[in-house]
């Protein structure tokens, strides 16, 4: 029983695949088809099959099936009675045939055997571009593109590329089932489109050719100017300025011009997204602005027109005095007046006042850039002064309030300490003691006081024209010192202020062995962190040690005999690193160094 034998309706006629009961059924013949042959491709979408009568006798009809599957899973059934029948196809199909002969009782034959064809792809047409025109200038940014059906079979779809390029190497693409697309662009810009058509399995036709257009230029408004409004006054330093957008479309830019003249002379520009933009501005200063559109071109509108503002005066703080502080004595007669920046802007200067009196009468007012004066004093005398600041423009902030010292009786001030520091420790046996003068007329000596005690009993006191004297001490011993002037008439004046500094502890130890001969020769070495030397004869033996900045950190003087010596570094007040050691024997002809690696 053939595949497709079951109860169908064919046409007009209902065929029965049971067996049909006839006294005399007749044997009915396979019919042979015969075209288009099998396999066969590029045929039109309406086919004629045919095919070879399958008995002697006129069977009654002819069962056709047609189908786009091989197992005929859907299928196009006619019933006819010649030999060919004539299905509609679609193109660029293959498609699967065969027929069967029934009698006019409705017995079925074999089916014939299966065919196929396929038929051609769809010749597609190329659509006409209609509007807007070739070249049409002054467009809107909306712009609807029309062209006329490409073929007379209505297409699945048209393809539109659009591109600001003649090449589309840039390109909008869309597809569409009618014949027209909207399409957005940007305002005075020119645009290139053409169309194509998709057939039902996507395969493309021809372009259509390539047509332009050009969008008008955008009608740029004029920006409206809302703060700060026209001719505020005591504005901040840092503005902001406000407008409301210029046009419906929203501008690419605004260009914003700032100036202090009304005629923009000199004028700082910005450009700015929003409807704002923030200046810097400075103090007391009126100045002038507008505002203009910039299109997506460059392309700028007309100016918003001209406000302006000014800046409030600067609020000056009040400066700090800080030296001499409030009623010091013994001041000398040169003195220096110091005080605090009174603002966080650099002012162009400070007045000062300084009289003999507190009420100011009579007052010396001198003008400096800086924080500091120098003033000339008269001995044994008060003086007061106060401080205030002046603007770039002059104008005064605040006094700072009124402070007041009082000169020395002879005009000698008091040195200030510098050298070794305070509370220094590991200095040398042999220490230069520095210090700064007082800014008083330069005195004949320094008196230096110089003491293992604090009380400075017992005292070493010498006197030097200079502002540094040498001294020599013991080791492991902490000595205070103090520096004050003495004048021409030997008066004094105040000492400065006592400072210390302590002297290493010298464990270094030198070991004369038991007597023996001359060593006949003098030698220096270091090993196994000592210092070993020999002496041919008896000498004084200076040994230093200097770090590799050059700083001489301890000295050891020592008179000697000939002999053989090891000096051990282990209880040396010196810390782990590389040291130039120099052992320097006069009297026995040697002055060498060595640089040494000492490890704690």
């Amino acid at each position: 029983m053939h595949r497709h034998n079951r109860y169908r309706w064919c046409g007009a006629f209902f065929v029965l695949s049971a067996f049909a009961f006839s006294a005399f059924a007749e044997v009915l013949g396979v019919p042979k088809l015969s075209a288009p042959s099998n396999g066969a491709t590029n045929l039109p979408i309406t086919v004629t099959l045919s095919w070879s009568s399958a008995t002697s006798s006129v069977p009654t009809t002819y069962e056709v099936f047609v189908s786009t599957s091989a197992t005929f899973s859907d299928v196009w059934t006619s019933s006819v009675s010649g030999t060919s029948a004539a299905p509609s196809c679609v193109s660029n199909t293959t498609y699967y045939w065969e027929v069967r002969v029934f009698d006019a009782q409705s017995n079925l034959g074999s089916w014939s055997g299966v065919w196929s064809f396929t038929t051609a792809p769809e010749v597609l047409g190329v659509p006409t571009l209609t509007a807007p025109s070739d070249g049409a200038t002054n467009q809107p940014t909306t712009v609807t593109l029309n062209w006329s059906s490409a073929t007379s079979s209505v297409p699945t779809t048209y393809e539109v590329f659009v591109s600001t390029s003649a090449v589309f190497d840039s390109v909008g693409m869309s597809s569409v089932r009618g014949t027209s697309a909207v399409a957005s662009g940007a305002s005075n810009t020119t645009y290139y489109w053409e169309v194509r058509v998709l057939d039902a399995q996507g395969n493309p036709g021809s372009w259509s050719g390539v047509w332009s257009f050009t969008t008008a230029p955008e009608v740029l408004g004029v920006p409206t100017l809302s703060a700060p409004s026209d001719g505020a006054v005591n504005q901040p330093t840092t503005v902001t300025l406000s407008w409301s957008s210029a046009t419906s479309s929203v501008p690419t830019t605004y260009e914003v011009f700032v100036s202090t003249s009304s005629v923009f002379g000199t004028s700082e520009t910005s450009s700015a997204y929003r409807t704002s933009t923030e200046v810097n501005c400075v103090n007391n200063t009126t100045y002038y602005w507008e505002v203009r559109v910039i299109d997506t071109q460059g392309n700028p509108g007309s100016w918003s027109g001209v406000w302006s503002f000014t800046t409030a005066p600067e609020v000056l703080g009040v400066a700090t005095l800080s030296a001499p502080s409030d009623g010091a004595t013994n001041q000398p007669a040169t003195v220096i007046l110091s005080w605090n920046n009174a603002t966080s802007s650099v002012p162009t200067t400070y007045g000062v006042f300084v009289s003999t009196s507190s009420a100011f009468s009579p007052v010396w007012t001198p003008g400096v850039s800086g924080t500091s004066a120098v003033v000339s004093c008269a001995n044994n005398t008060t003086y007061y002064w106060e401080v205030r600041v002046l603007d770039a423009q002059g104008n005064p902030g605040s006094w700072s309030g009124v402070w007041s010292f009082t000169t020395a009786l002879n005009g000698l001030g008091a040195p200030t300490l510098s050298a070794p520091s305070n509370g220094a420790t590991s200095q040398l046996t042999t220490v230069t003691l520095n210090w700064s003068g007082a800014m008083s007329a330069v005195p004949l000596t320094y008196e230096v006081f110089v003491s293992t005690s604090s009380a400075f009993s017992p005292v070493w006191t010498p006197s030097v024209s200079g502002t540094s004297a040498v001294v020599s001490c013991a080791n492991n011993t902490t000595y205070y010192w103090e520096v004050r002037e003495l004048d021409a008439q030997n008066d004094s004046g105040s000492w400065s202020g006592v400072w210390s500094f302590t002297t290493p502890n010298d464990t270094l130890s030198a070991v004369l062995p038991a007597r023996r001969a001359s060593p006949g020769t003098t030698a220096f070495t270091f090993r196994s962190g000592a210092v070993v030397y020999s002496l041919a004869r008896a000498s004084a033996v200076e040994l230093s040690f200097s770090d590799m900045l050059g700083r001489t950190l301890m000295v050891v003087n020592r008179k000697q005999e000939e002999g053989f010596y090891t000096v051990a570094l282990r209880g040396c007040n010196l810390a782990s690193g590389r040291y130039i050691v120099r052992f320097k024997a006069p009297g026995a002809g040697i002055d060498k160094r060595v640089a040494v690696v000492l490890t704690r």
